[in-house]
């Protein structure tokens, strides 16, 4: 995920074909860990500070592109 971006303002974008990361994930302090690999933004800072009120998150990522993911907004406002 960009740093500018929101976390879920590409969401509804994604290709079909990109994958789903393992199913909803819980978000921790540090943000999610896919597969042995870290993803953090300060785009995550709000839901952070609130994660218990979300519980679960639904992540894409492409997977010819690790490096970014994409998270659906818990809140549905984006």
């Amino acid at each position: 995920m960009s740093p500018s971006s929101s976390p879920s303002s590409h969401f509804c974008s994604m290709p079909p074909s990109w994958v789903l990361a393992r199913g909803p994930l819980a978000l921790a302090p540090s943000g999610f860990v896919v597969d042995h690999v870290q993803y953090y933004s300060s785009a995550l800072k709000p839901w952070i500070a609130c994660r218990e009120r979300f519980g679960r998150f639904v992540l894409r990522r492409d997977p010819r592109d690790i490096s970014r993911f994409w998270a659906l907004d818990p809140e549905g406002t984006a």
